[in-house]
């Protein structure tokens, strides 16, 4: 009964730790192993590996045979993320085709989301994602080119945009996100390879610094045939 209550108090400890240290942070964190996490808060590793599972059966972290334990964040991730983040712990090729990579005058809407005034110069990064050669989603992303001018020197065929970012000393702090469902354009149906007004699930993401200034907006868009989003609910009051 102590070692249950025991790695119920450590899952606790764990979740709380690695949503502060790891969440706000793009993509895939890699953890630390068993024995630091015994060291650390003195404890078996029975005790440790009990912990884990419930935070693997969550899906807030994410293991990888022969790789390592990773965190993968609370909240929901969309399958095709999950399976994108696996191939890419495997060490296969994940990459993009860009589309676009302008410089262009911020529209009302884009606007809104980077809080800067409607005209403003905005870097327009437009991709298609892929995992080896399985199309996940087309996204656009538009960031504030006094932000980060050197994006329009960047080849993102391989590198990650936010990743990038973070090189550059962009502190990304938080997001905020809205999923919604919306028929195909002929843009969207043509590169996700669907139907005109067939549904796609459409994201839109504020991405913030640790100063609450919004360095970029993101629209993904992906086949809502092929997505599924899970969610974590938290019922504690």
């Amino acid at each position: 009964m102590i070692k249950q209550l025991r790695y119920v108090e450590l899952y606790n400890q764990l979740k709380n730790r690695f949503s502060v240290e790891y969440a706000g942070k793009e993509g895939i964190q890699m953890l630390p192993g068993e024995r630091e996490i015994c060291q650390k808060y003195h404890v078996s590793r029975p005790t440790v590996r009990k912990a884990m599972e419930l935070l693997s059966e969550e899906g807030i972290i994410q293991r990888v045979q022969g790789k390592g334990t990773f965190y993968v964040g609370e909240g929901g991730r969309s399958e095709t993320q999950m399976e994108y983040y696996q191939i890419s712990l495997a060490g296969d090729v994940t990459s993009s085709k860009v589309l676009r990579q302008n410089i262009e005058k911020a529209t009302k809407e884009v606007a809104e989301h980077l809080n800067v005034e409607e005209g403003s110069l905005v870097i327009h990064l437009q991709r298609i994602r892929y995992a080896e050669d399985v199309l996940v989603c087309l996204v656009s992303d538009y960031i504030p080119y006094d932000v980060c001018p050197s994006v329009m020197d960047v080849d993102f065929t391989e590198k990650r945009l936010l990743k990038y970012m973070v090189e550059m000393g962009i502190k990304i702090d938080k997001g905020k996100r809205v999923i919604a469902v919306e028929k195909a354009d002929e843009f969207t149906a043509l590169h996700l390879g669907i139907g005109v007004e067939e549904p796609v699930i459409i994201s839109y993401a504020d991405v913030m610094d640790d100063k609450g200034r919004v360095v970029s907006y993101a629209i993904t868009k992906s086949n809502a045939y092929t997505t599924k989003y899970g969610l974590v609910v938290d019922y504690t009051p």
